[in-house]
This record gives C-alpha cells, structure tokens and sequence, in this order.
C-alpha cells in the first residue's frame, strides 16, 4: 500500500506541474462583449485582453480567419500593424466586427487568431455574435436618424452649405413617402425621399442664406414622417450659427487720361455682414508723390525702401468708399524731364554688379570695440552673367579675421597678410543675372578700439561674357562703440 500510495502523490504532483505548464503559455487571451447583440449592418464590439507572459516584449497580431466580417480595431492600428506588449503585462484592444453579407437573425460565430511576431507562437479565440430580426422597427430607425443629421456649427452666410441625412431603412418593408421637414428663423424647407426596404441612403439638401444675414444663434428643427406618420414623440433639434465674414474689395473702377494728367477712380465695397476696417496700399515712387492728389486724404511713408500710398477706411455691411487718385504733371513738365533724363543717366552709369559692406559690433571689452562682424551683399542687377568674380576686402594688421561665418554666407576663400594690412578674399566662378551672395566673416581685434572704427570699401573684379574685365567697389562702413 506504500508504494500505490507514493506513486499516487507523484501522479497528483506531476499533474499539478503539467496545470503550471498549461497556465504558463506564451499568450492568455480574454473576450468579454461589449455589444454582441446587433441588428444586421449595425456593429458588433468585443475587448480582446492579451497577456503576455513570455519572458520578454512582443508585438502581437490579430488575423480572421475566414472573410465573412469587416473588422477593424480601436486604436485602428492595433489590427493593421499589431499590438506592443511588454514581458508580464497585457493589453487591451477594441475589435469592432461588421458583416460583409446578409445574415438572417440567429447566433454566429467569428474566429481569429492571435501571433507573437518573435517567438511566432499563436493561440485561436472566437467571437459569438447575435443578430436580432428587424421587427417593426421605425421607432428604432427614428433613433438612428436623429444621431445623423449633420449641420455646420457655424454657417457663412454667403456661402452655399450642406445638411446631411443618413436614412439607414431598418424596416423590411419599403417607405414610399419619407418626408423631412426642416424650419428654423433661416431654413425651411420640406423634402421627400423614398426608401427601399433595408436601404441605407445618405441624403443631402443644400442651403444658400442672405449674404448680409447678421451674426446670431439659431436652433434647425427636423420632424420626420414615414407614409404620413410622424416618427416622434420630439423632433430633433440642431444648434449652429450665422457666423462673420466681411471683406472689402475693390467693385468698379474707372481711369481717365489727358494730357500729363491721369485720374483713377476705384470704389470699395464691404461685402460681409459685419462692420469692417481696410487698409489699401498702392506702391509708388518719389517722384510722383509730390504731383499726386485724393480724396479722401492719402498717407505716403517708405518701406523698405519702396513708397507707398495708403487709405485706410471703415465701413458698414454694403457700404462703399471711391478713392479718387489724380496725377498732373502740367505744372511740371520740365523738373520731370530732367528727373527722368537723371534716372536714366543713373541706370545708363551704375554698374552691373552692386556690392554693399555692412559692419556690426558683435563684442565690446574695456570700454572699447573687440569683435566686429562683416558682411557683404554681392547682386547682379543686370541682364546678363559675369564669370571670374574676385571680392577683395581690406583690414588693417590690429585685427585677425575669425574662421567662423554664419549660415547661408560665403566664407572667404582665402586670408593674406602683407604691406601693413590683411586682405580678405573670396573667388566666385560665375554671377547668373538677378543672382546675390551673402559674403561674411568676423575680424577680432588684438586690442579694444575706444571710439569709432573706419573700414574701406570692398573691391570687386568681374568679367563679362565678351571677357571685358569690370571693376566696382563699395562704399566704406564706419562701426561705433
């Protein structure tokens, strides 16, 4: 008896440890139902909990077998891509199951499986789902409509936009008259769709509102009748509202000429439906500010080099503005001429290449200047190209030029000390016409300037196509403390 007893216990301990083994597999999968009950074409959903208890993380895929179900999962890239879990946890991921053919009412079963991307191990899970009959259900389908009737928060007024219906049909039988009646202070409108048994149809009616409609609140109400039968028991209320928009453009505009006289006449409406300011430039020059006139009262001012002229107005929903903009130069016929006569001489004269030398202080020790940085602004501002470019900039022996240069210049190609000054040089293959350089460097000096610095214009050397050799230089840059 001894011994039937001893072999007893290692039975029960062998099958204790072989129940350890079992409960220990690489992956636990747990299903609970969240909706497993549906209405055919409505969705299912299940929490699918997957353990991991594998020494170490894996990514885990889900995989159906068979294509009767659409599936997809929340997060939606839990399905396609998989799910992370680390060594001893779990995840959990939302499958979401639509059938992908007619079902009649009954029990019906989905089968996955689950596959460890490292170890490839897998285990296998079902989902039960119940599909009810579609009994009468046109108390149901108010339901469902009243979730999808889609409206804009916010409606421009002068602009054309939707109301959208989604009529899922979740009756067996057809509904000939399906009436949609919408009223609000702005919308109103009746409508007519019919429906065929278990047809899903999405419906849009388009609105256009008064352009000048102000900006408020309103409430869309929406009744809905099947075969003259309200679907109530409360119609569906839809809250948006008219939202603001105004802009002011120019609507007409007339110009007359005569001799060394012109007169333009533009005028501004504001076509929105609140109050609106405008600021109209127009780019002009020196020369005819001072010969130029309008109504109302124009402000000139310079910007960046270029002048402008300006009018700034405030207007009420449709209301509108003429600017009248006159030009003589009757009384000056002759200071024009000699200006245009001075302009041209100067395009005739300037060289083709400009080139501009700007100085900045970068430190300052001892009460005087330590560090300075330079930069060169190189355009060719004519029509063709110039090869063999040599830059050349000179500074004096109580400075050292610093290797560094910022971002999106030229750094010099070459440093030269001799005759009591160094020179800084940069090599440029080709200038396409209309192209600039940014040329820069740092020059530290070996003792503090207290005061001003003075520095020399940069020389450039260029030829042209027809190899003609081309000389131009910058004015000098003077740096302060």
């Amino acid at each position: 008896m001894t011994g039937i007893k001893r072999l007893l216990f290692l039975t029960v301990i062998m099958l204790f440890l072989a129940f350890q083994i079992v409960s220990a597999a690489p992956i636990e999968t747990t299903v609970s139902a969240v909706q497993d009950s549906i209405h055919f074409g409505d969705q299912a959903v299940f929490e699918v909990r997957i353990k991991n208890n594998q020494a170490t993380g894996d990514t885990f895929r889900i995989s159906q077998s068979g294509f009767d179900w659409s599936v997809r999962s929340d997060p939606l890239h839990h399905y396609f891509t998989g799910i992370d879990v680390a060594a001893g946890s779990s995840e959990t991921v939302t499958l979401i199951l639509t059938p992908l053919q007619y079902y009649k009412a009954g029990r019906y079963r989905a089968d996955f499986t689950i596959k460890s991307e490292e170890r490839k191990t897998s285990n296998n899970f079902s989902l039960i789902i119940t599909i009810r009959p579609n009994e009468p259900l046109l108390r149901e389908y108010l339901h469902t409509v009243a979730r999808l009737v889609v409206l804009p928060p916010v409606v421009i007024p002068n602009e054309s936009f939707n109301v959208t219906f989604n009529l899922p049909n979740r009756n067996p039988k057809a509904v000939s008259e399906f009436k949609i009646v919408m009223s609000s202070r702005f919308i109103n409108r009746n409508v007519i769709v019919p429906l065929k048994p278990l047809e899903t149809k999405i419906h849009n009616e388009t609105f256009s509102l008064d352009p000048f409609l102000t900006p408020e609140k309103d409430v869309l109400e929406v009744k809905f009748y099947a075969d003259g039968v309200f679907l109530g028991p409360n119609p569906i209320e839809e809250h948006y509202e008219i939202g603001a928009y105004s802009e002011i453009i120019p609507e007409s505009s007339d110009t007359r000429k005569s001799f060394l006289k012109t007169t333009e006449k533009t005028t501004y409406r504001n076509r929105g439906n609140v109050k609106n300011s405008a600021v109209i430039e127009l780019e002009t020059n020196r020369i005819e500010s001072f010969f130029t006139k309008s109504v109302p009262d124009q402000i000139s001012f310079n910007r960046e080099g270029r002048f402008y002229r300006v009018w700034e107005f405030t207007l009420e929903p449709d209301q509108d503005v003429t600017v009248t903009r006159t030009v003589s130069y009757r009384s000056m016929v002759v200071i024009v001429i000699i200006l245009i006569a001075g302009v041209m001489f100067f395009y005739l004269m300037r060289s083709p290449v400009q080139v501009i030398k700007r100085v900045s202080v970068v430190h300052l020790s001892g009460g005087g200047i330590s560090e300075l940085k330079v930069i060169v602004h190189l355009k060719n501002v004519s029509g063709e190209h110039f090869e063999r470019i040599t830059i050349a900039d000179k500074i004096p022996l109580m400075a050292d030029v610093k290797s560094d240069h910022d971002l999106g210049s030229v750094k010099p190609d070459s440093v030269h000390v001799h005759d009591n000054q160094t020179t800084v040089k940069w090599e440029i293959d080709k200038l396409e016409k209309g192209e600039e350089r940014i040329l820069s460097y740092s020059m530290k000096t070996r003792l503090p300037i207290v005061g001003a610095v003075s520095l020399p214009g940069v020389s450039v050397r260029f030829y042209s196509g027809k190899d003609t050799k081309l000389l131009t230089k910058s004015r000098g840059v003077v740096a302060k403390a």
